[in-house]
């Protein structure tokens, strides 16, 4: 499906029941999924397939761009659970960019492919003045293949407390003009 999906102030679920069974590419310059202000339990993403979304800049990007290419979390909890995100992009976040979330819960997924101008080729984390200290677990997660052109090509994590389980990082790095500018910035940044 070429969607892009805005859960705004809900709990909710999506579950492709079959893993892998539904694909959904991002058909704007914009997050496949867009998730905000949801409280409580936040959003589930099961068995999905996120590909395509170019980020969600509210004030135009200002000077770090767009957030969260495949999925774009904005004071929120999101639990996602074998799920692949893949070819996305943004300033921050290719894969999955989480500001000032309470937690972020991740199991059986892949994240590649994924790339970011700023920080966190596949994933980014930070925090904010309501939540200054996010929770990411990630357990049984690949992050391979993403690219990002300032740190953490395969994870940047500020203000963020993070727990790995079994997870796999490969293949992350800096595109060319990361390359140019400054060399070998680290594919997991946590501050």
């Amino acid at each position: 499906y070429a969607e892009n999906v805005v859960v705004e102030s809900k709990s909710l679920t999506f579950d492709a029941v079959e893993v892998g069974s539904v694909v959904l590419t991002g058909g704007l310059d914009a997050p496949t999924f867009l998730v905000y202000y949801t409280g409580g339990a936040g959003v589930v993403l099961k068995g999905l397939v996120v590909s395509g979304g170019r980020g969600y800049a509210p004030d135009g990007g200002g000077s770090l761009g767009a957030m969260g290419g495949g999925v774009s979390v904005l004071a929120s909890s999101i639990g996602l659970s074998n799920t692949v995100l893949v070819g996305n992009s943004a300033g921050l976040g290719g894969g999955l960019f989480a500001y000032g979330s309470e937690n972020i819960f991740m199991q059986n997924v892949g994240i590649l492919g994924n790339e970011a101008t700023a920080l966190g080729g596949g994933l980014a984390a930070i925090g904010s003045t309501l939540h200054p200290r996010s929770n990411m677990t990630l357990t049984n997660v690949t992050i391979a293949d993403n690219l990002t052109d300032g740190y953490g090509g395969a994870l940047c994590a500020s203000g963020s407390n993070v727990e790995l389980s079994g997870v796999i990082v490969a293949s992350n790095g800096e595109t060319a003009a990361c390359q140019l500018s400054s060399a070998n910035q680290p594919a997991v940044y946590v501050e």
